[in-house]
């Protein structure tokens, strides 16, 4: 009797017990991207992927929900498990441009900030049979005939369109903006000549330019690039726009300690990879690494540099 007694105790206690808990990550992560495949988001995600997954030892797989401005995944993300089975590339300062004028389900603490991987300026690029040969040319013609000269990309409300804001008012030219759903579909917009510029990053325009497939007419730089050395800046040529994206890996807010630990060492291991950075510069990508604490105060940063902006001139 004692003997069957001291068995049905170890039992229960064994069942109490259970299998030892897995080990982060069990099951594939999902790394969302708010634009279409092929854009530069998109290519800062996928640069990114399998060192991510060298480093966590699991899949991560790249998933687009384009649309909204990227406001759609960025929701998502938000509204997730924070287990870690859900990440999020933010787009600095485009993912806090949506939050203004409308009623969204995310800020700047939705999130858990685990690295900023990329920085880049954005540019003004034409098609190789453009008549426009500078941005004087542009503002010349735009100034001539105002609204005529369409410039487009990601988004109403984007950071490329609040580029071309910052533009508009230091030339004091008056473009049309033509809003797409990333990257990729305002390329193929400029390649068939259907608006007459695209405004994005270098590691878009740079390699089109490379290729012979654009003429880029200004970097929205401090200082010209050694990837572009012979590409002006818009200060150059009497326009001083400074206007950049950066882009980070983030996930919902409220993760475990131990997975956030895990993702933040990732994500740092990533970026002191040789061969990321070797990718990086391939791919025209421009590297910056911030750790949580700096990368939250920098998204921080970035909304009140927007909402002081709003202030005095709303973007739509």
């Amino acid at each position: 009797m004692l003997k069957r007694t001291l068995l049905a105790f170890v039992a229960a206690v064994l069942i109490g017990v259970g299998p030892a808990a897995a080990e982060y990550p069990e099951r594939p992560i999902t790394l969302l991207v708010g634009f279409p495949a092929g854009g530069n988001v998109d290519i800062a995600a996928r640069q990114a992927q399998p060192f991510l997954e060298k480093y966590l030892g699991g899949s991560v797989a790249v998933v687009n929900r384009p649309g909204a401005g990227g406001s759609i995944a960025y929701t998502e993300a938000a509204a997730a498990k924070p287990d870690g089975y859900t990440l999020i590339m933010l787009s600095f300062p485009g993912n806090w441009t949506q939050l203004f004028g409308k009623e969204l389900r995310y800020g700047v603490d939705s999130y858990d900030y685990i690295g900023l991987l990329t920085d880049e300026p954005f540019s003004v690029f034409v098609h190789p049979a453009s008549p426009f040969k500078s941005l004087k040319d542009m503002v010349a013609a735009a100034k001539a005939d105002p609204g005529s000269v369409t410039l487009a990309g990601a988004g109403s409300g984007s950071s490329p369109h609040l580029g071309t804001l910052l533009f508009q008012k230091a030339s004091g030219a008056a473009f049309t903006w033509v809003p797409m759903q990333g990257s990729a579909p305002m390329m193929t917009a400029v390649r068939g000549q259907h608006v007459n510029a695209g405004v994005t990053t270098v590691s878009v325009s740079v390699p089109m330019q490379t290729e012979g497939q654009a003429r880029v007419l200004g970097l929205m730089a401090a200082e010209r690039w050694s990837e572009a050395p012979d590409t002006p800046t818009f200060a150059e040529q009497g326009f001083p726009v400074e206007w950049s994206a950066s882009r980070g890996v983030a996930a919902p807010a409220g993760l475990p300690a131990d997975v956030r630990a895990k993702l933040v060492d990732a994500v740092k291991k990533t970026f002191d990879d040789p061969e990321f950075k070797a990718f990086a510069k391939r791919d025209k990508q421009i590297i910056r690494y911030l750790a949580p604490d700096a990368f939250k105060a920098y998204a921080q940063a970035q909304y009140d540099m927007l909402a002081d902006m709003w202030a005095s001139a709303p973007w739509r």
